[in-house]
């Protein structure tokens, strides 16, 4: 998660290595005012000038001296390694590798830090764990975890279905009521930018995923699909973002005011680039 507001300091808090070097950078020059980026550079064998660019996300930090910088911001042992992470999470290309180091964050903090994150990277690793959710507010449930599964589409296991809801439970996602009957609560789940944009993608490709297997295997009557391929400009694209979000918002409120809700649906919203962008424009 990020920082509480005491900015502590304390690495194992931190998603962001820039945000940890800040807040670390600041708290050793308060506590020491000979402290400077200077001979942070010099331990770390970089430019001042380059760390000064680093810190500020204007340049990327080379791996090469991610292990000095960490040294000279006082860290040791499962820190550093932490650290580490830390900057190959931060710096990753791809979604794959994004997961890979996260994932290696999440084993070093063990049982140190349990974080909003360890929590929502559990939630969305699998589509199930949200349409289980969903599923909650319509169904009422009581523990047979047989029923439950087969609802789901495609089915899940039971053994699924029950680590499922014993997650929604730890995250207070849901709780049972006097009657037995498991009943959504008002937490949502949300956290820092840096985190938030990584677990959305994880669940945008787990739902491309299931369109594309809900056109093999959900008749037409229960499911629409259309497409539209389109000539845009940037401030095109803006409006047409613009639109969505209204709409989107539309959708919200019709499900909201739905008396009769017998089932979950998933509805995705997508709008991509088909190509680069076109040097010299027609007039």
């Amino acid at each position: 998660m990020e920082p509480a507001p005491d900015r502590t300091g304390r690495i194992f808090e931190y998603t962001d290595f820039r945000q940890f070097f800040q807040d670390r950078y600041e708290i050793r020059k308060r506590d020491n005012p000979a402290f400077s980026l200077r001979w942070l550079a010099a331990k770390a064998g970089m430019d001042p000038g380059t760390l000064s660019r680093v810190m500020k996300g204007e340049r990327k930090l080379d791996t090469r001296f991610s292990g000095r910088l960490g040294q000279a911001l006082g860290l040791i042992g499962d820190e550093r390694e932490y650290f580490d992470n830390l900057v190959l999470f931060s710096q990753a290309r791809s979604q794959t590798e994004k997961n890979q180091f996260y994932e290696k964050l999440l084993k070093l903090l063990g049982s140190k830090v349990r974080t909003l994150e360890s929590r929502q990277y559990e939630y969305y690793s699998h589509w199930y764990h949200v349409a289980l959710r969903e599923l909650l507010n319509v169904y009422s449930f009581k523990g047979d975890f047989q029923e439950l599964s087969r609802l789901l589409r495609p089915a899940i296991r039971p053994q699924d279905a029950r680590k499922a809801v014993q997650l929604l439970l730890d995250a207070g996602l849901v709780e049972v009521d006097g009657d037995g009957i498991y009943q959504l609560t008002e937490k949502l789940i949300s956290s820092g930018e840096s985190i938030s944009s990584m677990l959305a993608d994880n669940f945008h490709l787990a739902m491309g995923e299931m369109a594309l297997r809900s056109i093999q295997e959900i008749d037409r009557k229960e499911r629409s699909f259309s497409s539209l391929t389109l000539s845009l400009s940037d401030a095109g694209m803006e409006s047409v973002d613009a639109a969505l979000g209204r709409f989107r918002r539309t959708v919200m409120e019709i499900a909201k005011r739905d008396a009769k809700v017998d089932g979950v649906y998933q509805m995705n919203f997508q709008i991509f680039p088909l190509s680069r962008k076109v040097p010299e424009p027609k007039p």
